[in-house]
């Protein structure tokens, strides 16, 4: 359960600036293979739901200082990806974004298309680079926070965390009972059940 009380990181006199996108990164709709599968049969044959990429830009009042946060319908971010994402934004927005102030992060799906990383280790289940399908991914990231960006506006942010229970368990229990009895001894499960949560208001 999450605490009644929130900390409010802006004030009615000192807003942020808030900015909201989203794009579309489905890829290639059929005979792909899937990411975190680890099984080259198991291939795409249709679209259920589209993939999104959705992005958040969060600039302090005089935009001094800026960051993008994008949350993308994946079984996780590669180092490629970002790389190509950062190089499109730095030709878009000179000196605005970089390494240090856009985070991407996945929602670790694995009903996608797969072969989107620079390292084979990742693409060994679908036989290959993707290159169509890596594309599509960069470009619906990179479109989604100029979307962001583009539309920045006054608003409020608050974060808060607490307990969240009942909604996970831990994969291999018995792995973890071979920790150190000390190291056990710090938490009061085999989970971790604090969620973070960040809020907006425009």
């Amino acid at each position: 359960m999450i605490h009644d009380e929130s900390y409010r990181m802006s004030t009615e006199n000192d807003p942020f600036l808030i900015g909201t996108g989203i794009h579309d990164i489905t890829g290639p709709a059929a005979e792909v293979g899937m990411m975190g599968y680890s099984m080259p049969h198991q291939k795409t044959e249709g679209i259920h739901m589209r993939l999104r990429s959705r992005a958040f830009v969060i600039a302090s009042p005089e935009k001094e200082k800026q960051v993008a946060i994008v949350s993308a319908d994946l079984g996780m971010i590669f180092h490629a990806v970002k790389q190509k994402v950062i190089e499109k934004l730095k030709k878009k927005f000179p000196g605005l974004y970089d390494y240090g102030n856009v985070l991407l992060s996945a929602n670790h799906t694995h009903s996608g298309p797969g072969g989107y990383s620079h390292y084979s280790l990742y693409n060994l289940a679908i036989l290959c680079f993707d290159e169509k399908n890596f594309n599509c991914i960069v470009d619906g990231i990179y479109k989604s926070i100029v979307k962001a960006h583009n539309n920045l506006n006054p608003g409020k942010i608050f974060i808060n965390s607490g307990e969240l229970n009942n909604v996970s368990m831990n994969r291999s229990p018995i792995a973890y009972e071979k920790n150190p009895q000390e190291e056990r001894n710090q938490y009061g499960s085999d989970i971790n059940k604090e969620m973070t949560l960040l809020c907006s208001f425009r």
